[in-house]
């Protein structure tokens, strides 16, 4: 997580899934049954209970700090996840249960999402990568929950996505109901959206093109 307090690094190694669930190993989880659902029937309910639609043609810009240079990530077509698994299943966990899942990532970095923040910083670990990329999706929809919890603990996290359908979303992205500014998306980030790029210890960003095509 991003800001404020100690963090899992998005870029550790981490434990193998069980077989059988749609999470990560050893996560604390108030809902077992919930969790222990597959995540084929996870699929088939994709509807996003408990919100409403809050804004239209939002603008996103959002950092992340990787070890992985330019080319890199231009060749493999966009930053892709550790674990791949079908967009349709990703959402599908959400859609059972946003608290659920975000807790299951804040709590063992869910190897089928990637995380970026909202700031420069990118969480803190600006300094410790290679490079920071800078990260602009246009025309977003934003879902957040209705009516609002009654306090923090509950408050659950907000939904991003590229229709206002979230059975058709192609790009969903989380934001966490925490004070840290961490945005991730539900599986990879495409290559259209990665904008710019600051080689640590640089000035200032160069468009991706013009990075790679200097280096």
């Amino acid at each position: 997580m991003y800001l404020n307090k100690p963090k899992p690094d998005p870029q550790r190694k981490r434990p193998a899934e069980p077989s059988g669930t749609g999470w990560t190993g050893a996560v604390a989880r108030p809902a077992p049954a919930v969790a222990a659902k597959s995540a084929a029937g996870a699929s088939a309910d994709l509807t996003l209970k408990g919100y409403a639609l809050s804004a239209k043609d939002q603008h996103l810009t959002l950092y992340r700090a990787d070890n992985r240079d330019p080319r890199s990530i231009q060749r493999d077509d966009g930053m892709r996840v550790k674990q791949h698994r079908r967009l349709a299943e990703i959402k599908g966990l959400l859609a059972q249960d946003p608290k659920l899942f975000e807790q299951a990532h804040v709590s063992s970095n869910l190897s089928f999402l990637v995380s970026t923040a909202k700031n420069e910083d990118a969480g803190g670990y600006a300094d410790t990568r290679a490079y920071l990329y800078r990260i602009s999706v246009p025309g977003l929809y934003k879902f957040e929950e209705s009516p609002p919890a009654s306090s923090d603990l509950r408050r659950q996290p907000k939904i991003y996505m590229d229709t206002p359908d979230f059975r058709d979303a192609t790009l969903v992205l989380m934001e966490t109901s925490k004070c840290t500014e961490e945005v991730d998306f539900l599986g990879d980030i495409p290559l259209r959206y990665i904008t710019d790029v600051r080689q640590r210890g640089g000035d200032s960003f160069l468009s991706l093109s013009e990075y790679s095509g200097s280096a």
